[in-house]
């Protein structure tokens, strides 16, 4: 699952992942606990986004004491975990997203 996130005047606030299937959790560190952010994450910064990129943060927490926060400008960050599915399996995917800006912004899930 990948997410991507662009927020040219101010920032997104990530916290409280969760992906479940048949009641076991799949996604590693959902609550950003378990710092550096490439422990369980693979981020990308693909075309050079500028200002404050995807960074573990105490900033904008949902619960626990980190989060994921970022507020990166022009360009979107990516950040994503593998995890393994079984096909025609039902999965429960949540989280948890606060914008703390105005436009122009976008925050997108990718499942594939």
């Amino acid at each position: 699952m990948m997410l991507s996130f662009r927020q040219d005047s101010s920032y997104w606030c990530l916290d409280d992942i969760s992906v479940t299937y048949n009641g076991v959790q799949l996604w590693q560190d959902g609550g950003f606990e378990a710092s550096p952010l490439t422990s369980y994450y693979t981020y990308c910064n693909l075309n050079g986004a500028s200002s404050d990129n995807g960074a573990i943060s105490t900033k904008c927490v949902n619960s626990g004491s980190y989060c994921y926060h970022d507020g990166s400008y022009t360009y979107s960050d990516y950040l994503s975990q593998a995890f393994t599915t079984v096909i025609g399996g039902s999965y429960n995917i949540s989280f948890w997203l606060a914008n703390q800006g105005g436009t122009p912004n976008s925050a997108l899930v990718i499942i594939g």
